[in-house]
Order: C-alpha cells, then sequence, then structure tokens
C-alpha cells in the first residue's frame, strides 16, 4: 500500500460525493487525464477508505464496501478492479458482522450485477480477475447465511432479490467449465448458497449447516465446552460434513479469530 504524501487535482470529498460518476468518468477519458485519476483513487481513494472510513461504524462500514464494490466495477482499469477487489476482501475479513449484516445486501446487489448483468464486467474479465470477483461474493452470500441462521433474518428480506438471485444461477449453468476449471469451486459454492438463501427460515434452522453453527456460537461464547463434544466434530471424523456446510462454518470461525482465545486458531488449523 501507498503511504506518504501526495497532492491530487480532485480532492477525496468531491470523488465520496458520487463514486459511480468518478469511475465513470474516469473509465470514457483518455491519456494522462485517465492515468491521473486511476493513480488518484489507487493511492489516494483506497488508502483513505481503509485508513481513515472504515471502523467507525457499521455504517461506515457498509459505504466502505460499497465503494470499493463500485470501483471494482472500473471497465478501463485492471489495477483498479483487482486493487478494489482485493480490499473488499480484506476489510470484509475484518468485520465481525455484529449489527450490519442486512446491509450488506447493497454491496451484495452491486457484485451481483457485476457477474451476472448482460453488460457486466465479469464477461470480460481475465480468469483470476474473476476468480477473485467470485470468492469475495461468495465470501458476502456465506455472511448473509450466518445471519439467516443466527439473528433470524427472514426469507422476506431477499424478496426483491429472489428472482436475480435464481437469474444468477441460470447464468452459471450455461457456463461450460471443464472439471478442474479454477472457477468450478467457487461457482458451485454460490450456487448453493443461493439454493440455502431461498429455503424458508425453518427449513434452515433444522438443516445440519444450522446446528452446525449453533454449536460454534456456544463454543466460542463459553470456554468450558470441549471440541470433542461437539457433533461438528464427530461428523468430521467420519467425513459426514458437506462440503457447503464447512466452508460456511470455517467462514464463521474465521471472523471470531480476532477477538477469541487460541482455541478457535487450533479448530481452523486442524479442521
Amino acid at each position: 500500500m501507498f503511504t506518504g504524501e501526495i497532492n491530487f487535482e480532485w480532492p477525496v470529498e468531491l470523488f465520496l460525493e458520487n463514486p459511480e460518476k468518478f469511475i465513470r468518468e474516469m473509465d470514457t477519458c483518455a491519456g494522462s487525464l485517465r492515468e491521473e485519476k486511476e493513480q488518484f483513487i489507487l493511492r489516494g481513494i483506497l488508502p483513505y477508505l481503509e485508513q481513515v472510513m472504515w471502523g467507525k461504524s457499521s455504517a461506515s462500514n457498509i459505504d466502505t464496501y460499497k465503494i470499493l464494490a463500485q470501483a471494482s466495477c472500473s471497465r478501463s482499469s485492471r489495477d483498479v478492479v483487482t486493487h478494489s477487489l482485493h480490499h473488499l476482501q480484506h476489510l470484509l475479513y475484518r468485520d465481525n458482522f455484529d449489527c450490519s449484516k442486512q446491509s450488506l445486501l447493497s454491496v451484495e446487489k452491486i457484485i451481483r450485477s457485476s457477474i451476472a448483468s448482460p453488460d457486466g464486467v465479469f464477461r470480460e474479465e481475465a480468469d483470476p480477475v474473476r476468480l477473485l470477483r467470485l470468492s469475495v461474493y461468495g465470501y458476502i452470500l456465506s455472511e448473509l447465511i450466518i445471519h439467516q441462521v443466527q439473528s433470524g433474518f427472514f426469507r422476506i428480506d431477499l424478496q426483491n432479490n429472489l428472482k436475480n438471485l435464481e437469474e444468477l444461477k441460470v447464468y452459471f449453468n450455461q457456463i461450460n467449465l471443464k472439471k478442474k476449471d479454477i472457477l468450478r469451486y467457487s461457482m458451485e459454492f454460490i450456487q448453493e448458497a443461493i439454493s440455502y438463501l431461498l429455503k424458508s427460515p425453518e427449513k434452515t434452522l433444522k438443516t445440519h449447516l444450522g446446528r452446525h453453527l449453533d454449536e460454534c456460537k456456544a463454543l466460542c461464547a463459553n470456554k468450558q465446552i470441549e471440541e470433542k463434544t461437539l457433533s461438528l466434530f464427530q461428523r468430521l471424523k467420519t467425513s459426514k460434513v458437506k462440503w457447503f456446510d464447512l466452508q460456511c462454518v470455517l467462514y464463521f470461525l474465521h471472523g471470531q479469530v480476532r477477538v477469541l482465545s487460541w482455541r478457535i486458531y487450533v479448530f481452523l488449523y486442524f479442521y
């Protein structure tokens, strides 16, 4: 990350007033002006978002994620796209989302549109960038699933997005991937996550994933619980935990690592 002082033609406040407009203007201009705007985002905006804006409150975190998601939709700068996605992924991993998971829907919509829309940038990107975008989107969906299981995040909250989520599944089914394609796992995880989100809340609570997340939450809250007593632990030993469920559990535990004891590190390390 760039550190140090640097003077740009535009103030940060101007960019924050309408990030989409600034990015659109960058994409449509050429020559030195486009390069200057690109450097302004890379060396001025991205450090500001992480070092100044992010971490003040749940609302400011969501605003940061939305701006990074919008920047990742640039059509002229691969550097802006990849750095924005890396920043977004990095900050999402650092957030415990105690109060703001439902607000993630606004970020989910931006990333989903960049993938599934007929004019989405995903259709023109190289596979490494596609993989990064899919990884970020899959993590957002996993956080929504965890919230749905633990906080009564009802299906009605996703009502306006249901059709679009289903259309994303259809779009992925139209992409013919080879068995060892690097995008395959991420796409299958997203499709499985969408199917899970489309279930009724009553059904999600009764799934193995719902029970495993409840156990992990109790484990994190109570130091007296032994890991070996968890049904998750017993099912892992006999390979009965579905790969999708395990991925969501690991995402949940990853979010607890920075605030909890060494036990979570040990669990993540060995399983």
